[in-house]
């Protein structure tokens, strides 16, 4: 869970959300570990709050794939490798606002 927190606050770009307030908890399903992170005004930080929604990914290497562009959402979700409590086109949003190609 540490290389996929580091990634979440390292590589947030707030053009993709920035009409959305929100806690997003990202979940491990394998491991069950989570991680908070609260979009406001444009920025992105670590949180304690209750979340708004959660997005559940089947583990961190699934995780880091998605958010490096090395995987296709939609083929994630449709394997059930991704999930969401909330409405799927803004969790597809958030997912954009913190993807950068590897490097």
């Amino acid at each position: 869970m540490n290389r996929l927190r580091t990634h979440l606050l390292e590589h947030f770009d707030a053009t993709a959300v920035a009409d959305l307030d929100a806690v997003v908890e990202f979940e491990l399903i394998d491991s069950a570990e989570r991680f908070k992170v609260e979009i406001s005004a444009g920025s992105c930080l670590s949180s304690q709050k209750e979340p708004t929604w959660t997005i559940y990914l089947s583990d961190e290497e699934t995780a880091l794939d998605l958010l490096q562009m090395k995987a296709d959402p939609i083929e994630l979700f449709m394997q059930k490798k991704l999930a969401s409590s909330g409405y799927i086109v803004t969790t597809f949003r958030v997912l954009r606002s913190f993807m950068k190609a590897a490097a």
